[in-house]
Order: structure tokens, then sequence, then C-alpha cells
């Protein structure tokens, strides 16, 4: 009885009851495991299977990449091994992470995993030529991302009379233009296309560099092997804006910051989460035939430099747009100066009234005719100092980022002075006191005490260096000493030899003499930067790049890391805020370029002349 009750508690709650053997499930991703769409969905996957109950749930993860190792026979290799590798223990559960992956699963399904369901995310609905297999599977699709992103733009471009569509697949088999044909459909406004796809980068960009003024580019996917080696889609992209004068529109989220205006983006996120619960009630026991293909709705997102360079203004995107890389507004900037100053001139608003009235207090007891003679005067009087008090508040506003900045780079060379040439020598001092006072001992045979003062000297020497190398750290002095391109290939040499990480640095006309207050500023950036790198990017590789373009010295640091939000990092840290402060007070330009699992480019450019003015005066 109680065995019954068991199993009709199980089907009622659409589960099955734990037993010893656990369900698998197998994401097989496309292109590689670094890809975001591949990270999202394995990281979404991994965690849902982490929290179910021990025992129940296995988790494996393979993947697809015949675009990124080109041949005939790379389906045929990820074929053998799936064969190999789970033919003792096929999964409950495949996950087809984009068409090309089902497209695989479909061809060699009868030799892979027959009897697996299957939870795939496309761009379109899939069609099944088995009725069995299209019981058998479900999953998520886009929701017309390439027509709502075309129509968007052609909202924003009303006079466009030319589209030029770029949809490239790896295979060279005209799916994506296929897909973007079929969501043209009852399409009736009076433009022409002109498809780019499939062909070689030379003619590519040549087709772009012909655009004409009144027409917009819709860049669904490109990707290049040869000649220059394997370029993805986001790097044609950056190519394509370089060789065109036009609008591009995209619908993905990775191409902003690489040119594109904007476009309506697949929602990843939504994706993950929508296939791993499809993944899990399927491992439970569901039938794929009773869990509904899903739509997810993609989210309008925009690139806020291209809209000013366009002309385009936030007001006219629609509805739940989100616009990235905007740029800091001055009270983002030096808010918390301007609130300290306000405060320092309210007090001294409030001292100078109290002063006032006391000053009234004390003339109201004379006599009538001198009394009305002072308040005159007093009154003159307080305009004039409140005149002055606001003239001084603003211009401290200006100035104290310049002043806390200076302040702190003079305390520190205060204190790193102090370190080297007093506590420093008074360790080496001790040190030698150690030494001269164990020669004695050994002298007199006493090992113990002997081995013990050599254990102190040995310690006070180590706290002699730290102390030496703090006050490096506190203040540059090789900065001064070598100048800024040798101070700087000095410390990334010295990073590179304490962790592991590998800093390329080239310096290209660079001046021996660089204004003190622009080669401090460079130099504390690029502190700063590879710290982050070396404590939160997980990168092996990074570089480091000074350059004298005309007027203006250019630094640039990248990294190969895991990357980061910009927008988030800026609200939850001071390193970006304190970078930006510095280059501001030289009159400089900062930029961040970065996103999850695609590393970090920061790009500083100093002007040289006006600082030397400034020096002068």
């Amino acid at each position: 009885m109680r065995h019954w009750s068991l199993i009709v508690a199980v089907v009622l709650l659409g589960v099955r009851p734990v037993t010893a053997e656990p369900r698998r499930i197998l994401l097989v991703g496309w292109y590689g495991r670094e890809a975001t769409p591949n990270v999202v969905f394995d990281e979404t996957l991994k965690n849902a299977v982490q929290s179910a109950a021990p025992g129940t749930l296995e988790y494996y993860a393979e993947y697809l990449e015949d675009s990124r190792f080109p041949g005939e026979d790379q389906s045929g290799i990820l074929h053998d091994f799936l064969v190999r590798k789970y033919a003792g223990r096929p999964p409950d559960v495949v996950v087809a992470q984009s068409q090309p992956v089902l497209s695989f699963l479909l061809k060699y399904r009868a030799d892979l995993f027959p009897n697996s369901p299957i939870v795939f995310n496309t761009v379109t609905r899939p069609v099944f030529d088995d009725p069995a297999v299209s019981r058998n599977a479900t999953g998520v699709i886009a929701d017309n991302a390439y027509r709502k992103t075309l129509d968007m733009a052609l909202q924003l471009h009303p006079d466009t009379k030319a589209v030029l569509v770029i949809a490239s697949t790896p295979e060279g088999n005209k799916l994506n233009e296929r897909t973007f044909q079929r969501q043209l459909a009852g399409f009736d406004k009076d433009v022409t296309f002109t498809h780019l796809s499939d062909l070689p980068l030379d003619q590519l960009l040549a087709g772009v560099k012909k655009a004409p003024k009144q027409s917009i580019i819709l860049f669904v996917r490109h990707s290049q092997e040869e000649p220059i080696g394997l370029l993805l889609p986001h790097d044609v992209l950056s190519l394509i804006e370089r060789s065109t004068n036009v609008p591009i529109y995209g619908p993905s989220s990775t191409y902003l910051g690489h040119g594109s205006v904007g476009g309506y983006a697949f929602d990843t996120q939504a994706a993950a989460n929508t296939v791993t619960a499809m993944a899990l009630r399927i491992a439970n026991g569901a039938r794929p035939q009773d869990v509904p293909v899903t739509e997810i709705a993609s989210v309008p997102r925009f690139d806020s430099r291209q809209l000013q360079r366009w002309g385009i203004g936030e007001d006219r995107l629609p509805p739940g747009s989100v616009v990235e890389f905007r740029q800091p507004t001055f009270w983002q900037v030096y808010g918390r100066y301007i609130a300290i100053a306000t405060a320092i001139f309210v007090v001294e608003t409030a001292l100078l009234v109290a002063l006032l009235l006391e000053r009234a207090m004390r003339r109201r007891a004379e006599v009538a005719w001198q009394a009305s003679i002072t308040q005159r005067e007093r009154t003159e009087a307080a305009l004039v100092a409140t005149d002055e008090a606001l003239r001084d508040s603003y211009a401290r506003v200006k100035d104290l980022a310049g002043r806390l900045i200076a302040a702190q780079e003079a305390e520190r060379k205060r204190i790193a002075r102090d370190l080297h040439d007093d506590l420093s020598q008074k360790l080496a001092l001790l040190s030698i006191d150690i030494d001269q006072l164990d020669r004695s001992l050994r002298e007199q045979a006493s090992d113990d005490l002997s081995s013990r003062l050599q254990d102190i000297s040995a310690r006070a020497g180590e706290i002699a260096s730290d102390v030496h190398g703090l006050s490096h750290q506190l203040h540059p002095s090789k900065l001064e000493m070598l100048g800024l391109s040798v101070a700087t290939e000095s410390f990334c040499r010295e990073v590179s030899n304490q962790h592991d990480l590998s800093i390329a640095f080239a310096a290209t006309n660079v001046p021996r003499v660089v204004d003190p207050n622009v080669a401090l500023c460079v130099f504390r950036i690029v502190q700063e930067a590879v710290h982050n790198v070396v404590k939160h990017s997980g990168a092996r590789t990074a570089s480091v790049r000074l350059v004298r373009t005309d007027d203006d010295l250019d630094l640039q640091i990248a990294d190969s890391g895991q990357g980061f939000v910009p927008s988030e990092r800026e609200r939850t840290g001071l390193g970006l805020v304190s970078m930006r402060e510095r280059v501001h007070y030289v009159g400089g330009t900062l930029m961040v370029h970065s996103a999850l699992g695609r590393g970090t480019r920061i790009d500083v450019r100093i002007p040289l002349r006006q600082n030397a003015a400034r020096g002068a005066a």
C-alpha cells in the first residue's frame, strides 16, 4: 500500500522517485567554451544541477567547434569522440545551444543519442522530418529579432533608401540569410536590399565602402578565417565601421562597442533560464511534447556614443531600451566635491550671518541716527562678503580635485622619504649591530644564542627590504630618475616576475622629459590597472603601450581576462573613479572597453602641450 502511495504521489507531482542512478544533462555548445552564450548556459545549468538533491543529477558539457577549426572531418571527429565517451552513459537530456548544434545532433542522432530528448535554443522554430523526433524535442526560439531590428532602424532613419544585409554563416549555406528573408514576410517599405553575405573579407569591405548616403547596414553575422587569421563577428564589424560612413545595426548585444548603433538583442540569460527549467522538468520525468516551445523576447540595446554620432535622441528609442557606454556626467565625476564645497559654503554663510546678527544687536543700543547709518554700511559689507564667498567656493570646487590628488602624492612622497631615509637606515644599522654581536658571541662559543641572533638579523634585513620596497610603491623614485618609459617598463617587468602574468610593454616616440604631473598620472594609472589585472581578471597575458601622437600622449592597457561590465564596476569600486579623476586633472580623456568573457582595454589620451604650458605658467 505504501509503495502504491509513493507511485501516485510521483505521478501527481510530475517528478520521478530518487533512485541510485542519477539523471544526466549534456550541454552541446557551438564555437567554443569561452563564447558568451556558452558561458551563460554553462553557468546556469551547472548552478541548477548543483542546487539539486545530491546524487540526483549530473552535468556534462561538450562543444562543436567546426567554425573555429574548419575542415570536413571536424563534425566526424566530435561524432567519434561522443560515441566513445557516452557509449555506456547516454544522457537523459541533451541541450542543443544553437542551430548548428541541433543540425549536428539530428544528422548523427542514430549513432549518438537516439532516445535522448533534446532541448534546443535556436533563432527560429526548427522543422523536423521525423515526427518521432519532433515529439521528443522542445526548446526556445527568438522573436524575429532580425525584423524588429530592421523596423526599428528604419524608424530612426526614415529617409533610408537602401539596406545592406550581411547575414553570413560559417558553412556558407545561406542559413542566416534565408532566416532573414522569412522574417521579412509582410514588409512593405520602399527600400532596396543588397545582400553581402558569405563574401570574402576584401569584397565585403569594398561593398560597404560603396554604400550610398541614404542607406543603413544590417549586420547579422560574419566571421573570417583567412587571409589574416581568425576574425570573430565583432572583429569584422569593427573593420566594417572603419570602411563605411553609414549607420550599422545588429541583433546582438556583443556588437555594441564595435561599431553597432544597436538592435533588438536576444536575451541570452532569459533563454538559459528557460532552457534549464525545461531540461530539469524532462530529467524529472516530464515528456518533451508536454513542454511547449517558448519564444524569448528580445531587448532593444544601444551604444550611447553611436547615438550621439548619428544625432539620435534617446527619447526616440523604443520603450524599455537599454543604453550602454554613457559617459559619466559632470555631477557623477565631481558630485562629492561639489557637495563638500557646498557644505563649506553653507557653514561659512551661517557664521557670517551669525556675526552680522551679533553686530546688529550691539549697535541697536546706539542713537537712532547712528543706527540708521551703521545698518546701511553693514548691509553693503554683507553683500560684498557674500559675493566674495561665492566666488571663492566655486574656485575651490574647480581646484579641489587637483589639490586632493597633489596633496595625496606629496604625502606619499614624504612618507616614502621618511621610510627610506630614516626607518630603512635604522633597520639596516640594527642588522649590522646584530651581526657584530653575533661575531662576538661566536668567539665565546655561545652557539645557541648565536644562531638566534642570525635569525633575528635575517628578519631585520627582510623588514628593511620590505620597508625599502614600500617606500618605492608609495613614491616611484624611478619615475624622477629614469623617466616615464623606463620606470613604467621596469614596473611591468617586476609584476611579470612576481605573478603568473606576461606583460608586453612598448613605447613609441615618448619624450625623455615629460611634465611631472602627466608622468605621475600615467604611471599611477598603469599601477592601478595592472594590479586590477592581477587581482580580478584571471588573465595570463596583458599589454601596456605608450605612444606620442602629435601633441598628445596615448596610453593603452589591455588584458585577455574575464572582463566586466564597466557601468557596474564604476558603481561598486573606486579604481576607475580614481583613474578618471587623475586624467581629468591633467586635461585628458579615459575610455574603458570591456565585456564579460572578452577582456578589458583602457585607453587614455593626455595633451602634452597644454600641460607643458601650465607647468611653465
